[in-house]
């Protein structure tokens, strides 16, 4: 359990559930109030009253952790609890389990390769490119290895990169540098953020490769034992196609 403003935070109705693509574990990530005063229908009366709740669910988000990959599918409750919050106390309550005891858990989106380069096509001019990238583990797919590999050989914990056209009427040739599309797709893969920024329609505009999750839609009715993993086995194929763990 983890406490933050007045709220608790744990994970409950956790099971394991077999697939085609190995085991996965699911369960709720829940928000709570240790006590909860609700109001009433007193009917004797027909007076309105209140009533003490104790561990009152105030959301709870489904979550399927693909144990192989480590990679993780969640809900946002109806929009109860918000991706970076869902993050932040996933990641605080399995610590805080294992008692901080040399443990440092992170989250990092994996976002959707299609919308991040359509979006790019969309500038008129581009007049600035930040990227900040930290190495890969499991290693990349081939798409990011050079890049990758290069950090990895140095040393180095993170890349910090700005590139800028200043000139009034220049736009940087992304399109065209392969270096810079190898960091776009470690950035969209989790391993850190890219930004671009330049003009659409006479606007500016700054797009990031965290705007664009890779997102699924499954029936509201269904529940835990419904079947959700074997609809999310394609999407967790296609993302598990894009790394190659390193053999080495």
């Amino acid at each position: 359990m983890f406490e933050s403003r007045h709220q608790r935070w744990g994970y409950f109705q956790i099971r394991e559930d077999a697939s085609s693509l190995g085991q996965f574990i699911t369960g709720y990530l829940v928000r709570f109030r240790s006590l909860e005063e609700t109001e009433i229908a007193q009917l004797e009366t027909h007076s309105i009253g209140t009533e003490s709740i104790e561990n009152f669910i105030v959301a709870k988000s489904r979550f399927y952790l693909h144990i192989p990959s480590g990679l993780i599918a969640f809900d946002t409750a109806g929009g109860k609890v918000k991706v970076p919050t869902f993050i932040d106390m996933f990641c605080r309550v399995f610590e805080e389990g294992l008692q901080n005891f040399f443990v440092s858990a992170e989250i990092q989106m994996v976002e959707d390769r299609l919308e991040f380069f359509r979006s790019i096509r969309e500038f008129t001019r581009i007049i600035k490119v930040q990227v900040a990238l930290h190495p890969s583990n499991p290693r990349n797919a081939d798409l990011c290895v050079g890049v990758d590999n290069r950090m990895k050989a140095i040393g180095a914990t993170s890349l910090i990169e700005e590139i800028r056209n200043d000139s009034q009427d220049g736009t940087l040739k992304v399109g065209e540098d392969e270096q810079l599309q190898s960091k776009f797709y470690m950035a969209e893969d989790g391993y850190g953020i890219a930004k671009v920024t330049g003009t659409i329609n006479g606007e500016t505009r700054t797009i990031s490769t965290r705007n664009n999750p890779i997102t699924l839609s499954v029936p509201k009715f269904q529940t835990l034992e419904d079947g959700v993993v074997e609809q999310l086995l394609g999407r967790f194929s296609e993302i598990m196609s894009r790394f190659v763990r390193d053999e080495a």
